[in-house]
């Protein structure tokens, strides 16, 4: 089942139980949140993706965590947060964290932070596209 979430501040745990991909975004403001990521049942496979394009302005603070509780066999789970940074001067804090309380299961988290490639930017402003960079971001925000 896929499943996309707007990311806020006061985010709820999250029970995962059935195989998901999840695509939880942020686009701009001010985000400082925890939340858990929980799957109580077994044999799950879940993708969970955060994407966040962060600007000057934003706050960008988040911690999830994954929890497989016990009686959670043969879970297969996959935290993934790619951020986007816009302006050179912007501080993000994301801290991805498992807790795992079953044996026999396969948890992973990444974290990525890039900003535009000034590469591509000028090479589609060459092609006539003025807002390059609003095309940049909609294709990171759609790879999913």
């Amino acid at each position: 089942m896929k499943q996309v979430i707007e990311l806020k501040e006061g985010m709820e745990n999250i029970i995962i139980d059935k195989d998901s991909d999840i695509l939880m975004l942020f686009q701009g403001g001010h985000l400082d949140t925890a939340f858990k990521l929980i799957f109580n049942e077994p044999n799950i496979k879940s993708d969970i993706k955060i994407k966040a394009v962060i600007r000057s302005s934003d706050v960008f603070k988040i911690e999830p965590l994954i929890r497989i509780n016990k009686g959670s066999k043969g879970v297969t789970a996959h935290l993934s947060i790619d951020v986007l940074l816009l302006d050179e001067q912007i501080s993000v804090k994301a801290k991805p964290s498992m807790e795992i309380l079953e044996n026999d299961v396969k948890v992973s988290h990444s974290l990525r932070v890039t900003k535009l490639n000034k590469d591509h930017l000028f090479y589609l402003n060459t092609k006539g596209l003025n807002d390059s960079s609003e095309v940049l971001i909609k294709a990171f925000l759609n790879r999913y």
